[in-house]
Parts: structure tokens; C-alpha cells; sequence
């Protein structure tokens, strides 16, 4: 049967496949998941997961290809997910390379890295050319209002700090209502920036040294507010991101 996998995929390469139904976590139904039958399709040379390891966690051995288990901040319950075919628990030895993205107490045997940040200082635009793309005057003060995190908590945050108008002129942006990613490409034309305390936000505030104020979001299985009690003052050896590749290339 010819596959659809081209069909599937994006100008960018990208596919979009949906989240796995509480169904496909069963044992039994696991290589009838979407997920599954597309990776069999692409023959992937590795495998890199982020968070989801239990979309995976009854094929991944399946796949001979290196595979690599990224995790930020997540608590000991999110590694043991009680399911109705019999609970889900995390097997760091299913993977080459299982790796903490962020300073942490981590539940499971992980090897610690720097946190990844999306670019480097010399990757992201010129303050003028950053302001030129948004409309701006490059010259005027200018703060950046964002959060891409669960409905509702952009318009209170954009509501709390609209005062932030009376100094800046104030960019707000969320990538529920069409807002500029990735916001670190524009980081040069924040003078000041207020966002919730979530991994990629706080991590490039902190790697681009950046003046910034966060705004703890509740979540189930991290603390934002550990974060931003903890990490202000973390010290960047290199960019994550590049520490990963330099690991992954050594796999093979």
C-alpha cells in the first residue's frame, strides 16, 4: 500500500500528528496508533522525543535507529502514568541518551545538561531590523507582554501589566492570537519583558541576559515558580542546543 507520509508532510517538512487516544497507551493497540504507523512510514535515522515518552513507551524498542529522551522540569508522578491496561513507567534504558534539559532533582536517571535556547546572541535580528519588521521605532523604549499558555492567561496577563504602556511602547503576543515567534529573534528590541515562568520563555530570558519579570501559571506536573525561585542567577556553560547536538553526534 503506497504510504501517504508525503501527503502528510508541510513546505517545512513537518508533520502533524494528533495526540495519542488513552486507547493507544494499551499494549495491544500501541503499533495501531497513528504515531506508530507514521514512524514504521519514515524509517526515522533517530529519535528525538521531548515530554511524550509514553506515546512511545510500548514500541520504542521497536526502532533501531539512536534515540534520545529530552525533559524539562517535571515531577516524579509524571514518569509513573496509571492507565487502566496497567500503569506506564518510564524506562531510562530504552533509550542511547536520556537527558534533564534544566537544573533539576530529576525522578529518573538522566544525565543534566544546559537548558536549549531556540538561537545564539549572534543568530537573532539587529535592534533596528527587529523593529523595522514589527513596525517600531527602534529609538523608543519598547517591552514585549507574552505567554503561549493555557486560555485565558494571556488577556489577564496583557490586563496586569497594560500599565507597562505608560513607559514602553508594549509588544503583546501569544501564539494563540497570532503573536511573532519566535519572540528570542526580536530579543534585541526588548528593553523590558514580562512573561509566565515556562521553560522556553524563561530560559532565553535568562541566557540573553535579559531584564525581565515572570509571572508564575500553575501546571500539573512543574513548578514555575520553582523556576523562577531557583534559576535566575543560572550560569550558561554553552547553549543546550549545542551541547545536544555535539551528544547526538557521537551516537553514530
Amino acid at each position: 500500500m503506497r504510504s501517504n507520509i508525503g501527503e502528510k508532510c508541510t513546505a517545512l517538512g513537518t508533520l502533524s500528528i494528533p495526540f495519542d487516544h488513552e486507547r493507544e497507551l494499551d499494549p495491544s493497540a500501541a503499533r495501531e496508533s497513528e504515531l506508530y504507523r507514521t514512524l514504521v512510514d519514515l524509517d526515522p535515522d533517530i529519535i528525538v522525543l521531548q515530554q511524550a515518552w509514553y506515546s512511545l513507551h510500548h514500541v520504542v524498542q521497536d526502532f533501531v535507529c539512536p534515540k534520545v529522551a529530552l525533559f524539562f522540569q517535571a515531577s516524579e508522578h509524571f514518569f509513573h502514568v496509571p492507565h487502566f491496561a496497567g500503569d506506564l513507567v518510564f524506562d531510562a534504558e530504552a533509550y542511547d541518551l536520556v537527558l534533564g534539559i534544566e537544573p533539576w532533582n530529576w525522578p529518573i536517571a538522566c544525565q543534566t545538561i544546559e537548558p536549549l535556547v531556540l538561537r545564539n546572541p549572534g543568530e537573532i535580528l539587529p535592534r533596528n531590523e527587529a523593529a523595522a519588521r514589527l513596525g517600531m521605532d527602534a529609538s523608543r523604549p519598547t517591552a514585549l507582554v507574552a505567554t503561549n499558555g493555557l486560555p485565558g492567561e494571556f488577556e489577564q496577563l496583557r490586563s496586569d501589566y497594560s500599565y507597562l504602556e505608560d513607559e514602553y511602547r508594549v509588544v503583546y503576543s501569544s501564539n494563540y492570537g497570532g503573536g511573532i515567534y519566535p519572540a528570542v529573534d526580536y530579543f534585541n528590541l526588548f528593553d523590558f519583558i514580562v512573561s509566565a515562568g515556562g521553560y522556553n520563555s524563561f530560559w532565553e530570558a535568562v541566557y540573553f541576559g535579559k531584564q525581565a519579570h515572570f509571572v508564575p501559571q500553575p501546571r500539573r506536573f512543574e513548578s514555575q515558580q520553582w523556576r523562577i525561585d531557583n534559576c535566575l542567577d543560572y550560569s550558561f556553560e554553552c547553549n543546550g542546543a549545542d551541547r545536544l547536538v555535539e551528544m547526538i553526534l557521537l551516537l553514530g
